[in-house]
């Protein structure tokens, strides 16, 4: 699913959405990238929303256990390893429920990028689950 178009109104204040469809194609775009392009690149996305979908790999609690928020550990469908770390609410969006291999589409806000995407404010909008 392709993200919104830039600036669009999602329940609330005016987001700017990156034009980017996944973690991956950021995390290819930075390496592609020479050295000295890449930080100015990461700087455009930080704070920027997303409207991704991706696989959870890992469902963990956030260091403090009673927050009632979750950390996701996500990839995308058609990648491999880890690309995109997902802050989430827990009972309100469902998280709680979410085991590895469901597939989720999520909003999020990058928070900053090293070798993953680190996303804040997460929100699942959708998800699917597999058997287990």
């Amino acid at each position: 699913m392709p993200s919104p178009p830039d600036s669009t109104v999602a329940a609330g204040p005016r987001r700017s959405f990156a034009r980017e469809n996944g973690a991956g194609e950021v995390l290819q775009t930075i390496t592609n990238l020479p050295p000295f392009e890449r930080e100015q690149y990461i700087r455009t996305l930080i704070g920027r929303w997303v409207r991704w979908t991706g696989i959870v790999l890992a469902v963990g609690e956030v260091s403090r256990p009673a927050s009632g928020r979750y950390v996701l550990a996500l990839r995308e469908p058609r990648e491999v390893g880890l690309v995109a770390h997902l802050d989430v609410a827990g009972e309100e969006h469902g998280s709680d429920r979410l085991r590895a291999g469901d597939q989720v589409t999520y909003e999020a806000e990058i928070a900053f990028i090293d070798t993953e995407v680190h996303l804040r404010r997460g929100k699942v909008i959708e998800s699917r689950s597999v058997p287990h």
